[in-house]
């Protein structure tokens, strides 16, 4: 019985062992990819941000400008099609609903009155 139970432990310290010694390495190349896995996530990560940042800053500028042109070629065909009112500053507080309920018609941009 004593024999049985040494050997029944010798057996498990060995198997203990192995297993130990076999989770050291492979435990050590998993982490070696597990490292490798987040350096590379963590590059990609970097890489989209910038992207996205870039991105972001291009298309605020876009919409900027998009936006001063508009209202810019919006005032001088006003001035251009009302000549009378040619000297007077335009309404900065007018709505853009009245500004554009106040458009001209295609036949005055085409045929405009001078």
């Amino acid at each position: 019985r004593v024999l049985l139970e040494r050997l029944f432990t010798i057996l498990l310290l060995l198997i203990d062992n192995f297993s130990s010694l076999f989770l050291f390495f492979v435990g050590a190349q998993w982490l070696r990819v597990k490292y490798v896995i987040l350096v590379i996530w963590f590059v990609l990560g970097c890489i989209v941000f910038i992207a996205l940042f870039c991105y972001n800053i291009l298309y605020y500028i876009y919409l900027t400008l998009n936006y001063y042109f508009y209202y810019e070629k919006l005032v001088w065909s006003y001035f251009k099609l009302n000549p009378k009112h040619r000297v007077r500053e335009p309404n900065c507080l007018q709505r853009p609903q009245t500004i554009w309920k106040n458009r001209p018609s295609w036949q005055q941009i085409e045929h405009p009155v001078e």
